[in-house]
């Protein structure tokens, strides 16, 4: 099953029970003016609930991009994350009952979609203390997880950090003091034990065996950021929400997200333009790095960002500008027909429906940024060379000059390196890097 069959699935099951669809918001919201969209559908329900006056059972479908800037340097390095990515969402105002909204994600799970009961864990709320107030086990969930026939053992008590959501408290327009909180529940798909880390690997752990591509939360209570005092909320909601990508690595039985048909023929379009000495070397983590900024970039870009820039929303497209350009040098992609070739088969697989125009808008602010960071890398290039001839290696000290005040990032300093077989001082080098950050935050 694909992903746009993964949305519609969800879409219909959900409709079918009354739910009403609202359409995907723009990825900049007001809300949020130094990032964009981050989760499926909060702050875009929100707008229209202070448009209507909601009644007992209210019922939306939502299904949205997403944005998670904190997941860029993750990118690549695991098998389930993405920097944008799709997620479907479903929610029921004025309640918080854990036993429909379980059952209809149990049920889409395993009845619409097929997937193996065999093969699903569920975590949940354990309790754990938050603003200094001890909550308890959400027992309602764990019950209702049983009453629908998931083995005891199958069911994973978790913390605060994993199991309970708190509203972030940066949303423009909003009292930031009072955030929506509340248990949480999730869903996850086991790969195997081939995929884990060790015996003791289990729910939680972040290996890769155990693919979470369901949450469901029950927000029915706020905290007061300032007394720490959690109190009930006048309109609970349920909120449930499906990871696309991620099912669809699920049901197509493949070992990454970057393996799904949508990002295989992305890759697959790249491959020509990859330097043809060194397509048999090729280290995937740089080409699911390009297709995966590449998308955010167009995605984003199309729904009104900036050009690349300092500060907020500008430095997030400068870094993912600057993430592929990085990845297109050590590539060896040159070629002036990559971009916009790659635009249009984004444009095609993800059904973006961008126009000629926003394409050229793609390309010029991509183009201007990468024709700057070209210069700095130039420079800093010239530096390192500089380093080599005069001491025949590169001290700890130099990585960071290089890197924090030249402008020259690690990947390309490790490439360069590495093609002249000169070790590199790694450990020697984190330990001057966080030596200069803790120096900046001291005089910040």
């Amino acid at each position: 099953m694909n992903c746009s069959e993964i949305r519609q699935q969800f879409v219909s099951f959900f409709d079918e029970q009354g739910f009403q669809l609202l359409p995907a918001a723009s990825m900049l919201h007001p809300s949020i003016p130094m990032s964009f969209v981050m989760s499926a559908g909060l702050v875009q329900v929100e707008t229209v609930m202070s448009q209507l006056s909601l009644e007992q059972g209210e019922r939306f479908i939502l299904v949205q991009n997403c944005f998670r800037h904190f997941d860029l340097e993750t990118v690549g390095t695991t098998p389930t994350h993405l920097s944008l990515f799709e997620m479907a969402a479903a929610f029921t105002f004025g309640t918080a009952d854990r036993g429909l909204a379980l059952s209809n994600m149990w049920r889409f799970a395993t009845e619409v979609l097929g997937i193996d009961k065999q093969c699903l864990w569920v975590s949940y709320f354990k309790g754990g203390e938050l603003g200094g107030q001890l909550l308890g086990e959400d027992r309602q969930s764990y019950e209702a997880w049983r009453g629908l026939g998931v083995a005891a053992d199958r069911l994973v008590g978790l913390g605060i950090k994993d199991n309970f959501w708190v509203q972030s408290g940066n949303l423009k327009g909003q009292d930031s003091q009072l955030r929506k909180c509340g248990a949480n529940t999730e869903l996850f798909y086991d790969r195997g034990n081939q995929h884990s880390c060790n015996v003791a690997c289990s729910v939680g752990c972040r290996c890769g065996r155990f693919v979470e591509f369901s949450n469901t939360l029950f927000i029915a209570f706020q905290i007061d950021s300032v007394t720490g005092i959690v109190e009930p909320m006048t309109t609970p909601f349920v909120e449930t929400v499906v990871g696309v990508e991620r099912l669809a690595m699920v049901l197509q039985d493949v070992d990454s997200v970057f393996e799904i048909e949508r990002y295989q023929v992305l890759i697959d379009a790249m491959l020509p333009f990859v330097s043809s000495d060194l397509r048999s070397s090729l280290q995937n983590e740089h080409l699911v790095v390009v297709a995966d900024h590449l998308r955010a970039l167009c995605v984003l870009i199309r729904d009104g960002a900036p050009n690349a820039g300092q500060g907020g929303r500008k430095r997030l497209i400068r870094k993912l500008i600057r993430g592929v350009a990085t990845r297109q040098f050590i590539l060896g992609i040159e070629t002036d027909d990559f971009l916009p070739t790659m635009i249009n088969v984004i444009s095609d697989v993800f059904l973006l429906a961008i126009s000629e125009e926003i394409k050229q808008k793609i390309q010029q602010c991509f183009n201007e940024d990468f024709n700057r960071f070209s210069k700095t890398i130039k420079k800093g290039e010239r530096q390192l060379d500089s380093y080599l001839e005069s001491e025949g290696k590169l001290s700890a000290k130099d990585m960071v000059f290089l890197e924090r005040k030249l402008g020259l990032p690690y990947l390309l300093i490790d490439w360069n390196l590495n093609n002249r077989k000169i070790d590199i001082p790694y450990q020697e080098y984190l330990l001057e890097l966080n030596t200069l950050k803790e120096s900046e935050k001291g005089n910040s």
